[in-house]
């Protein structure tokens, strides 16, 4: 299999066109599944370009954007897909995460982050990968926050999608702080890494905390 990054648990992978249609089907062309994305679901004839776009990027060179499929390793199954985009020499913008309804793959979203970030770093060299996240989509907040990212600001009114402009949270990632991580995490090992760090910072915060008093 042609496997760009793995973990041993998941693994990214090149899209297939063929194999893998029916499974990216169910979630490029499901309306629930890209509600938080700027892109509206795709027709059938839509999928059909988009999986040949994909196969046109694996073949193109030298490389600058990858769409990648990602699957169990222990089953090869089909959990879902993830996106990368060099802008710069010294920038990347992840996008397009997203996972087949009923196979369980949000419960590996932050590893699939983190080996796609690992790929902009370690492959292509760059300094800063960064992401935009729907202000209503908590979950992957969540997951960017456990990833090590850090929330750089609020970007309103960033695209406009059914007639309405969506704001999003942007997330930004350096190459020393993705280095600095321990490895080989799962996403519940990163989420609890969050918790833990949210837990010690909490009494510095409470102390440091000051009570306006009106007379």
């Amino acid at each position: 299999m042609n496997w760009c990054r793995t973990n041993g648990r998941i693994a990214l992978r090149e899209i297939d066109p063929v194999a893998d249609a029916e499974p990216l089907g169910r979630v490029w062309c499901d309306p629930d599944v890209v509600r938080y994305t700027a892109t509206p679901p795709l027709s059938r004839d839509e999928l059909v370009d988009e999986l040949c776009r994909a196969r046109v990027d694996a073949l193109a060179g030298p490389r600058t954007s990858y769409r990648l499929t990602v699957v169990r390793c222990a089953d090869e199954t089909v959990l879902g897909t993830v996106s990368l985009r060099k802008e710069t020499p010294d920038r990347a913008q992840a996008h397009s995460l997203a996972f087949v309804p009923g196979t369980g793959g949000e419960a590996f979203s932050a590893e699939a982050l983190d080996l796609l970030v690992g790929l902009a770093f370690e492959e292509w060299g760059i300094h800063r990968c960064w992401c935009t996240v729907d202000l209503r989509n908590t979950a992957v907040q969540r997951m960017m926050l456990a990833l090590g990212c850090h929330q750089e600001g609020i970007a309103r009114h960033f695209y406009r999608k059914d007639g309405e402009w969506v704001d999003v949270a942007v997330y930004g990632l350096l190459a020393d702080e993705w280095r600095a991580r321990p490895r080989n995490l799962t996403t519940r090992d990163m989420v609890a890494l969050l918790r833990a760090g949210e837990r010690r910072r909490a009494p510095a915060a409470r102390k440091g905390a000051t009570i306006a008093v009106q007379a």
